[in-house]
């Protein structure tokens, strides 16, 4: 039997636009009209990974692109 603890996220609904990038390992993440249309006419069907700071602050930590689309949708 294993002492381990798993911690389960959360989903939370947020403002695309409070969000924090975090650096990207990509050198361009590139957003093609045709993405944005899809953002805009399906919304964000991957969920965005991100952390919450101390002072409430939520940085991406994966799904840099999708939440650039979110924005421009």
């Amino acid at each position: 039997m294993s002492d381990t603890t798993t911690v389960a996220g959360t989903i939370e609904h947020l403002d695309p636009h409070a969000l924090i990038i975090e650096t990207n390992v990509r050198p361009s993440a590139p957003i093609t009209p045709a993405f944005v249309q899809s953002i805009r006419e399906n919304g964000v069907l991957t969920p965005v990974l991100g952390h919450r700071s101390d002072d409430g602050q939520v940085t991406v930590r994966a799904g840099q692109r999708r939440v650039f689309a979110a924005r421009e949708a």
